[in-house]
């Protein structure tokens, strides 16, 4: 897993500053938690030889406002199927402190993150590699890596400060679905404003290389 923010591309995201030691504990707080957690916390769901699903092209999954269906926000942990053809052939569960994070992996890659904020109810939503992409306003596909100018360049999408366990970060919102660009190597001009709450970086702060580096729905993180 590789997000920037919540993930560290898409890693794993709740402290915000202006510093090296704060981009290392938003990794942190991706790891669900915002400690590390203990080894015998992590639970790995296999499915078994009998019934493991044949090895298929992975196709696109969409995420949408209601997550990427048929795992949507507000649903029961309890109500996940323990695999979905074409979808995901396993989950792994890590427990936090704070939250509980669900990875789903379909052929030995993880696709997305189900985070568990509110005891057994599916919080949020988050693509974690390429094969989960969000449909644009005109046809077009927005994917983890893209240049993050795809987010600026939506109808109607709105920057929405978030605040942290400290400072805080500037995030975007498009129709109910989360938008943050990677946190590695970006611009000092940039990441001032990107943790500054007095106005919002612009399209003309970024440049093509600064990617998308988290696309989530439900709680901002």
């Amino acid at each position: 897993m590789t997000h920037k923010y919540l993930h560290s591309y898409v890693g794993r995201g709740i402290r915000i500053a202006m510093s090296a030691a704060i981009a290392v504990g938003l990794t942190i707080m991706s790891a669900c938690s915002g400690k590390q957690p203990k080894a015998e916390e992590t639970l790995r769901v296999e499915p078994s030889q009998e019934t493991e699903l044949p090895k298929k092209a992975v196709s696109d999954a969409q995420l949408t406002p209601l997550g990427v269906d048929p795992i949507r926000t507000g649903m029961r942990i309890s109500e996940i199927q323990p695999k979905i053809e074409n979808l995901y052939d396993s989950i792994s569960r890590q427990n936090g402190y704070e939250s509980t994070c669900y990875y789903f992996y379909l052929q030995g890659n993880q696709r997305f993150t189900v985070y568990e904020f509110d005891s057994g109810i599916v919080n949020a939503v988050s693509a974690d590699n390429r094969s989960i992409v969000v449909k644009g306003d005109k046809g077009q596909e927005l994917r983890l890596g893209d240049s993050f100018r795809k987010v600026l360049g939506l109808k109607d999408v709105n920057a929405v400060w978030q605040a942290g366990d400290g400072d805080g970060m500037w995030c975007w919102n498009w129709q109910g679905i989360w938008f943050y660009p990677d946190q590695e190597n970006l611009p000092d001009v940039l990441a001032h404003k990107l943790y500054n709450q007095t106005t919002a970086p612009q399209a003309s702060d970024f440049s093509d290389d600064i990617e998308i580096g988290y696309m989530g729905t439900g709680l901002p993180w």
